[in-house]
This record gives structure tokens, C-alpha cells and sequence, in this order.
């Protein structure tokens, strides 16, 4: 301790301290100080003001860094890390300074992480005593759920993963004392109705047999999600882009090839994958709550369908019918992401990214 002393014009009793720490270079140091060196801190009103190399105070935690004061810099153990979204998020991470732990079961997936200055812990969802031992070691600020399981498009184990490999997840990061959560979910999921959905519409558990199971295990994973005591929940509107269903080459555009895609009046949203990476990062700071991730244009499949069977080279092109459109296919608003959170996708439209397909 330097200093200490008794301040004027404040409540009997209170108390001033100045304190030092010294980092040795290549320290990792802990939240937000990500440099070696002195560090230096002051009390305010209960809440932890850093000064940060010569610049002003801000209040430390995700409501500092949105308000523009300093960068977040945490640690973050990310489930799903050699997803078609982990795999983008990761160098986003790392570039930012974060400190990023990912989950992986191959030692090939682990080398990789490692390549790109991230840490690796082997490790399955789906063994809750492991998925415990893998976090509480890793000792993250923040726990991220981007994993699926949608492998030849089978939608039961994906909906498996939600249930069981969510709950194993969310558990192990109470158990290690974890307090933010951002996990991936899904826009289409929402009761009928006649505009574009916000994230105040319930969910679709009114839903028909055909489409019933996956909104159950969007709700069971939202539900698990919650208990954190921070949350975001990413509701991702359809992925496209390399490496996803609707991409050249991709599951969508061998469905489309078989003539399987309807051009008619379903109501859709898109999301770009590198978008929807970039939104991942950027919840890192968001206060807790949904989050529609989609770009700007709901569109019938009538619209997008032709298009983006063009894009792929998929011909020939359906034709446009005028089937009337199902309750639940209305699409999803971004307006609170993008008024509220400052949100701006690089790809706004479906159209502009189809064609750079």
C-alpha cells in the first residue's frame, strides 16, 4: 500500500487507499488489464473505476464496456468452437484480446485452436461430469453456446443437443460460479402472425407435430440459459455463407437440386454466418435478453428461393407459386439489435449476399 488517508467532505469513517500492482510481462492478468506493468484502481460508490494508460475512469463490467468506456477483455469458454460459427468467432476473439478456451473432442480441432492463440480442452456435451471438470478449469468470465448437431440435417439429435447438451453446459458453468452466458438459437420459432416477429412473441409451443420437437428444444435451451445470472440469447435467423446449409454445395442447395425447395409464400429471415460470428462477440457486452440476429429483409420463399437457386447454380429455377403462407413463417424483426444495441450487419439484404455466394 502507498498511500492511505482520511478524505474531506465525505461520510464519517470512510476511507481512501491507493494500491500498486506490478504485472511481469507476459502476465495474463485478469479482467479488464490485459497488459504487464502498474495497474491502478479506485473505489466509487461501490463500483470499480480503472484507469487505464492515461485514460479516463470506467466503470468495469459488460454496462462499462457498453457504454463506450473501454474494450471488454474476458475469458471465454466457447462449446461448439469448430462450429461453421466457432470457427469464425474464434480469430475474432483472440484478435480482440480475449482470452478463449474451446471445446473440442479431436487432438487435429485442439492443434488448430491452439494455431491461432486460443486454449483447447477435450471433452463431450454430453458427459456432464466432464463438460464440469473442462469448465472449471478453463475458469471463464463468460460461457458460449454455439454448438449443434446437424450432421446429413438430422434435426432429432440437433434438438438433443439443445435439451441435454445445454443443460450439462449451463450446469457447468453455475457449478463454476460463471455469471454470463450467451447461447445460439433460432428466429423461426415464433407463434403465427401476421408481421415480422419481435422478441417479446412467444414460442410456437402450440406448434404441429412436424415442427414441434424443435421448438421444444429451443425452449428447453432457452429456458436452462436464463438460470445464468447474465444472459444473451442469439436468435439466429437462417446461416448462410460458406460452410453452412445454403452455400454452394451445401444441404440446401442439394435440396434444391431435387426440386425439394418451394418458392411460395413462407415468410423467412436471413443472417449471414459472418454476422452472425460478429454478433456473438459483440453479446459479449449486451444486457441480458433475446436478440434477433437476422439481416434487414424478410422474404417470401417466392423471392428468395429463385434467387438463391441461381446463386448456387441450381437450375432449373423453381417457379413462383401462390400458396398461402403458414402462420409461423412471418420472419423476424432486427429493429431492437439494430436501435437499441447499435447492431449493423455487413450483410443487410439476402439478396447482396446470395449473389456473393
Amino acid at each position: 500500500m502507498l498511500d492511505s488517508q482520511q478524505p474531506p467532505f465525505v461520510p464519517e469513517g470512510a476511507e481512501a487507499m491507493t494500491v500498486r500492482l506490478d504485472l511481469p510481462p507476459g502476465d495474463p492478468g485478469s479482467p479488464p488489464h490485459r497488459h504487464s506493468g502498474p495497474v491502478f484502481g479506485y473505489m466509487l460508490e461501490g463500483e470499480m473505476i480503472f484507469e487505464l494508460e492515461g485514460g479516463t475512469g470506467a466503470a468495469a463490467g459488460p454496462a462499462g464496456a457498453a457504454a463506450g468506456g473501454w474494450e471488454l477483455v474476458v475469458r471465454v469458454f466457447l462449446a461448439g468452437a469448430t462450429g461453421v460459427i466457432g470457427r469464425r468467432l474464434v480469430p475474432l476473439l483472440v484478435g480482440q484480446g480475449h482470452s478463449v478456451t474451446g471445446l473440442v473432442r479431436r487432438s487435429a480441432d485442439a492443434d488448430w485452436l491452439r494455431s491461432l492463440g486460443a486454449k483447447a480442452v477435450r471433452g463431450d456435451v454430453y458427459d456432464a461430469d466432464g463438460m464440469r471438470r473442462a469448465v472449471a478449469l478453463a475458469a471463464p468470465d463468460v460461457v458460449m453456446h454455439q454448438l449443434t448437431d446437424l450432421k446429413g440435417g438430422n434435426r432429432r439429435a440437433n434438438s438433443e443437443m439443445r435439451t441435454t447438451g445445454t443443460r450439462h453446459l449451463v450446469d457447468a458453468a453455475l457449478a463454476a460460479g460463471v455469471r454470463r452466458v450467451v447461447a445460439q438459437s433460432i428466429a423461426w420459432v415464433y407463434e403465427a402472425g401476421s408481421v415480422p416477429a419481435t422478441e417479446d412473441v412467444p414460442l410456437d409451443l402450440g406448434a404441429d407435430e412436424s415442427r414441434l420437437r424443435s421448438v421444444l428444444g429451443v425452449a428447453s435451451l432457452e429456458a436452462a440459459v436464463r438460470e445464468a445470472p447474465e444472459w444473451v440469447v442469439l436468435r439466429y435467423g437462417l446461416l448462410y455463407g460458406p460452410g453452412t446449409w445454403y452455400s454452394r454445395g451445401g444441404l440446401m442447395a442439394d435440396t434444391a437440386a431435387r426440386g425439394g425447395l418451394a418458392a411460395d409464400g413462407d415468410v423467412s429471415s436471413f443472417v449471414h454466418v459472418d454476422d452472425a460470428a460478429g454478433a456473438a462477440v459483440e453479446a459479449l457486452s449486451w444486457p441480458t435478453g433475446f436478440v434477433n440476429v437476422c439481416d434487414d429483409v424478410p422474404a417470401p420463399g417466392r423471392e428468395w428461393v429463385p434467387a438463391f437457386c441461381r446463386a448456387v447454380g441450381v437450375a432449373p429455377v423453381p417457379v413462383a407459386s401462390g400458396g398461402e403462407r403458414h402462420g409461423w413463417a412471418r420472419g423476424a424483426s432486427n429493429e431492437y439489435a439494430r436501435k437499441e444495441l447499435n447492431w449493423t450487419p455487413a450483410w443487410p439484404s439476402w439478396r447482396d449476399g446470395f449473389a456473393a455466394l
